[in-house]
């Protein structure tokens, strides 16, 4: 990781200064200029840089569904098995309709000639010679 050096602003921002792209952070309001920080719900580089220069707590900074707690509560209800589909209720007007499959669209460009071979078929039993030598195991 290249040297970050945070700087505070007036503004209850940090103007993070590193080789390549400074970036702008908020830490109040989880922004930051390269918009990482807002779209992942993680800290950028830079935020990062910034929490480190505001002695603050890391965990603090990341987006509720990275937590253990949301985690914990999405998955706190009960996942039933579904049972034998000879034991489904299934209401008649679903049991009516048809689906159908989508409709087949043309393939663009020229239809292969050949099928790819399968893992464990074997080739067409011709084996290739050499042309000097007549010997099987090489070409040329």
């Amino acid at each position: 990781m290249p040297h970050h050096r945070p700087c505070r602003n007036e503004d209850k921002c940090c103007n993070v200064k590193d080789g390549n792209k400074d970036g702008l952070v908020n830490l109040s309001k989880k922004t930051c200029s390269c918009t990482k920080f807002q779209v992942d719900k993680l800290p950028c580089r830079h935020a990062l840089a910034a929490v480190r220069y505001e002695k603050k707590h890391f965990p603090d900074f990341c987006g509720d569904c990275y937590k253990t707690t949301s985690w914990l509560e999405a998955y706190s209800g009960n996942i039933f098995p579904v049972g034998h589909h000879s034991e489904w209720n299934i209401p008649q007007d679903v049991q009516s309709k048809v689906v159908h499959p989508p409709p087949l669209r043309a393939q663009v460009g020229r239809p292969k000639k050949k099928r790819f071979k399968s893992a464990g078929e074997h080739g067409n039993g011709k084996t290739r010679n050499c042309t000097i030598c007549k010997k099987s195991g090489h070409k040329r």
